[in-house]
C-alpha cells in the first residue's frame, strides 16, 4: 500500500535524483524503497503542482501509486516550482520512460530487464468486465483533437467554423474507428470476413479484441469521413485533411501507449546487449498455435499457481485430441496473465527467464509515429501554406516512420515477413509513400488558395494574439 500523506501538505522535491538513485531505490526492497523516497522528499508547503492539479484528481493520482514510485513522480512533476533539466532529459529517453511507467505498477525486472504487468482494465467492475485504457486512449485522442482543432480553426479562418468542430471531430472518430477495424481485416485477417460465432457480437468484423485495428486503414477511414464532411458543409476537402494531419498523431501517442498497456504489437526479439528490452507474458497466448513446444517450458510458472507439472504436461498430451484438454489449458495460460498483471510476484519471477526478451516496439512507434511527426507537421504549420501540404508531408513522414518502426516490431504471426524480408505493414507503407509524394505534387499545382499559419501575426500561447507591426 501507498504510505498515508495524511491530511497536512504534500511532499516536494528538495533535491532532484539521479537516473541512478531512481533505479537504486526501485531495485531495493519496499522498506528501502520508502527510505529512499524519504531522503529525497521533504516537507513545505503546497506543491507547485498542486497549484495546477485540482485536489481530488491529485489525491487520486499520489495514492494509485506505490510507494517505490513517488521519488520518480514528485522528481519530475515539483523541484520547487521548477523541473530540473538534466532530470527532464534524461527522463525522455526510452529506458527512464519505461522505468517510470512499469515501476509505477510494480514490475518485476531480472538482470536489468523489465517483466510487463500492466493491467489493460483501468479498474474491473467484474473479472473479465471494466473501462479499458484502450478505449480510454481513443477518447483522450478525440477530446484532445477537439480542442487542437479549435484552436487551429480560430488562427487560420480557412472555412471551418468553430461551431463546426463538434461535427468534425465525430465524422473523424467514426471514420477512425470503422476504417481501422476494417483496414485490419482487409490488410492482416480476411478470413474475418466470412467468420461467425455463436456468441456476441457474432460476426468476426465486429469482434474488435480479436486482431484490433489498423492504424493504415483509421487513415483511409478519416479521408473518407472528412469527404463526406466536405460535401455536407461545402468546404475545401483537402484544407480539411491538413487540419486532420496536425492532429492526428496526437491520438496515434495515445493509442501506442494503449498497445504497451495492453501487451499487443510486440516487439522483435531483441539482443541482449540491447538495454531497453521487455519480456511479455502475453506471448504466450500465441504458443499454442505457433510454438506449441514452448508450453513444456511452464512447469515451474503453473507450479506458482498449484498446479503439478505432471499434470501440466498430461494436459498439454491431450490438448490435440481433447477439446476439455484444450480449454483447461487456455484456462492456465489466462490465469498465468491475469495473476501477473495482479501482482503475483512469484509468478512473475518464475517466467521471466522464459520470455522472450523484445524490442519495446509500441514506445518507439509512439515515440516516431506519434510525437516526432506531430512536432514536425506542427513547425511546418506555423507559416502560410497551400491546402494539401500538410496532409502531404503527413502521409511520407508516416509511411518513413513506419517503415522504419516495423524493424522493431514482430510482424503478424499468421503472415509473417514477406517479399525481401519486409513485413506487410511495411508494403503498405512503402505504397503509402509513393502515394504520398504523388498526391503532394499534384496539390501543389491545383491548390490555389493560402491557408495562414497559426504563427502568423499571432503567439503561439493557446488563446492569445498579438498585433502584427
Amino acid at each position: 500500500q501507498p504510505p498515508s500523506l495524511g491530511d497536512g501538505p504534500l511532499p516536494v522535491i528538495k533535491t532532484v535524483p539521479t537516473s541512478a538513485e531512481i533505479r537504486a531505490c526501485s531495485s531495493a526492497s519496499d522498506n528501502s524503497s520508502t527510505v529512499c523516497g524519504r531522503k529525497a522528499l521533504r516537507t513545505s508547503g503546497l506543491s507547485n503542482a498542486m497549484r495546477t492539479v485540482p485536489w481530488v484528481l491529485w489525491r487520486w493520482y499520489v495514492m494509485s501509486l506505490k510507494s517505490k514510485s513517488l521519488t520518480v513522480v514528485h522528481a519530475f512533476l515539483s523541484n520547487n516550482g521548477e523541473i530540473d533539466a538534466d532530470f527532464l532529459a534524461d527522463f525522455l529517453f526510452v529506458r527512464s520512460f519505461m522505468i517510470w511507467i512499469i515501476d509505477h505498477r510494480g514490475a518485476s525486472r531480472q538482470d536489468d530487464c523489465m517483466v510487463h504487468d500492466l493491467s489493460p482494465f483501468i479498474f474491473k467492475i467484474s473479472e473479465n468486465f471494466g473501462p479499458r485504457w484502450y478505449g480510454f486512449s481513443y477518447m483522450l485522442g478525440f477530446v484532445c483533437a477537439y480542442f487542437m482543432v479549435s484552436w487551429l480553426v480560430e488562427r487560420q479562418r480557412s472555412g471551418l467554423q468553430r461551431d463546426m468542430v463538434a461535427d468534425y471531430i465525430t465524422y473523424a472518430a467514426f471514420g477512425t474507428l470503422i476504417g481501422g477495424r476494417l483496414g485490419y481485416c482487409l490488410f492482416y485477417d480476411p478470413s474475418l470476413f466470412w467468420s461467425f460465432s455463436s456468441t456476441i457480437p457474432f460476426w468476426k468484423v465486429l469482434a474488435v479484441h480479436e486482431g484490433g485495428m489498423a492504424s493504415h486503414g483509421g487513415i483511409i477511414g478519416i479521408i473518407f469521413a472528412i469527404w463526406l464532411f466536405s460535401r455536407k458543409h461545402g468546404l475545401n476537402f483537402v484544407y480539411l485533411l491538413d487540419v486532420a494531419a496536425i492532429v492526428g498523431p496526437i491520438g496515434v501517442v495515445f493509442g501506442r501507449i494503449a498497445n504497451f498497456i495492453n501487451g499487443e504489437l510486440v516487439g522483435r526479439v531483441a539482443p541482449p546487449e540491447f538495454p531497453y528490452g521487455v519480456r511479455f507474458p502475453t506471448d504466450i497466448h500465441a504458443w499454442p498455435t505457433y510454438e506449441f513446444d514452448r508450453l513444456t517450458t511452464l512447469g515451474p510458472v503453473v507450479e506458482k499457481l498449484g498446479i503439478e507439472s505432471a499434470r501440466w504436461n498430461e494436459v498439454i498430451g491431450q490438448f490435440k485430441i481433447s477439446e476439455a484438454a484444450r480449454n483447461q489449458l487456455y484456462t492456465v495460460l489466462n490465469r498465468i496473465v491475469n495473476e501477473i498483471q495482479g501482482g503475483n510476484l512469484a509468478v512473475k519471477e518464475a517466467i521471466a527467464p522464459i520470455l522472450d526478451y523484445r524490442y519495446p516496439s509500441q514506445l518507439i512507434a509512439m515515440a516516431t509515429e506519434g510525437l516526432f511527426t506531430f512536432f514536425l507537421l506542427f513547425f511546418l504549420a506555423r507559416k502560410s501554406h497551400r491546402p494539401g501540404f500538410i496532409a502531404g508531408a503527413f502521409i511520407i513522414c508516416y509511411a518513413c516512420v513506419r517503415i522504419f518502426n516495423e524493424q522493431f516490431r514482430l510482424p503478424d504471426l499468421q503472415i509473417g515477413l514477406q517479399w525481401l524480408d519486409l513485413s506487410r505493414g511495411q508494403w503498405i507503407s512503402i505504397g503509402m509513400l509513393i502515394v504520398g509524394i504523388f498526391v503532394s505534387l499534384y496539390w501543389s499545382r491545383t491548390q490555389s488558395s493560402t491557408i495562414h499559419g497559426w504563427s502568423r501575426g499571432e503567439d503561439v500561447k493557446l488563446g492569445s494574439r498579438r498585433a502584427r507591426r
